[in-house]
């Protein structure tokens, strides 16, 4: 009996006399539908930053369009019917700088067998990036991703990243970190059917 009067005595009181209460629970109910959403943003950001997953071998490399460290501009399906060696870089990088000679001694002796090199700058300056690729040689084309929108495509965990890419576009190899010599001359022998 004592709590059905308690209820009767707040149904009686007037309606600025509880409304602090009324504000708190309607806080909580608004921050509980806002940490609902935020979960969903979070998932649907999470998800989008997968891109390829941790496996992207038999699958189309996702094309791109994108400004030239130069000022023009390149999509990687104008090099479809080629094989291609997709490398992910920046200038601020240690491990891409161990890498640049690599990638350059690879670049020219494959060149002549059709393969074809493109460099993507992930969210660096494109002056300190045009000073890297005339540092070390890199001849080869070389786009900006300022964004760091067609990393995250790719799935990158960080970089250096290279995605080696058959002629019929699809990924057929993917390396993280520096990348090996022996390695990459033996996966583009695969490429170019030697």
């Amino acid at each position: 009996m004592h709590g059905d009067e308690g209820s009767r005595a707040e149904e009686a009181a007037p309606p600025g006399r509880h409304a602090p209460r009324r504000l708190k629970v309607a806080a909580a109910i608004t921050a509980a539908v806002a940490i609902a959403l935020g979960g969903l943003t979070v998932r649907a950001i999470q998800t989008s930053h997968a891109g390829l997953g941790a496996d992207p071998v038999n699958r189309r490399a996702p094309d791109f369009s994108l400004p030239t460290l130069d000022g023009g501009g390149m999509t990687l399906s104008s090099l479809r019917g080629k094989p291609v060696v997709l490398n992910f870089w920046a200038s601020w990088c240690g491990s891409c700088r161990e890498e640049a000679p690599i990638l350059a001694a690879g670049w020219k002796r494959w060149a002549p067998a059709g393969v074809q090199f493109l460099g993507v700058d992930i969210r660096d300056s494109r002056v300190w990036a045009r000073r890297f690729v005339e540092e070390f040689g890199l001849g080869y084309p070389h786009v900006f991703d300022s964004s760091g929108e067609v990393s995250r495509r790719y799935g990158l965990t960080g970089q250096p990243e290279s995605f080696f890419i058959g002629p019929d576009g699809y990924i057929k190899a993917k390396w993280i970190g520096p990348l090996d010599p022996a390695a990459m001359d033996r996966i583009l022998r695969a490429l170019v059917g030697e």
